[in-house]
């Protein structure tokens, strides 16, 4: 039986309190019939994907220009977009878990045509997303 996977998403791969609740949460379920599946980027030093490396969970970081919209526009809009939905399509995502604003805003637009849900988690809401 092939489990359901989780994309648990962040921009910043700082390890911090919102990396060290995403993994836990991730974590917890890799023993049940989820699987969780990492994205993040390397802004913040790629402390992230290192602890779920560790952990022996799939881990994907991708360039912070395909997250992130910065000049030029054309790998957030393009390059990344394509990139985000060939890697939802290829790793069979059911649900999306976002852990910051930025990244979520990134996946939505590349997750189109595709019936998957977004669970948007904020932590901080006093910041001006």
């Amino acid at each position: 039986m092939s489990r359901v996977r989780i994309l648990f998403s962040s921009i910043d791969s700082t390890w911090g309190g919102l990396a060290a609740q995403m993994t836990e949460l991730a974590a917890g379920l890799r023993d049940t019939e989820f699987e969780p599946v990492i994205l993040t980027t390397r802004m913040g030093g790629g402390s992230l994907a290192d602890h779920v490396r560790a952990l022996g969970m799939r881990t994907h970081v991708v360039p912070h220009r395909f997250m992130r919209r910065k000049f030029p526009f054309v790998d957030y809009y393009s390059v990344g977009r394509l990139y985000l939905h060939a890697l939802l399509r290829r790793e069979r995502i059911a649900l999306v878990h976002t852990h910051d604003p930025r990244s979520g805003l990134a996946i939505m637009p590349a997750a189109a045509g595709l019936p998957l849900p977004l669970v948007w988690h904020i932590h901080d809401h006093d910041l001006d997303w």
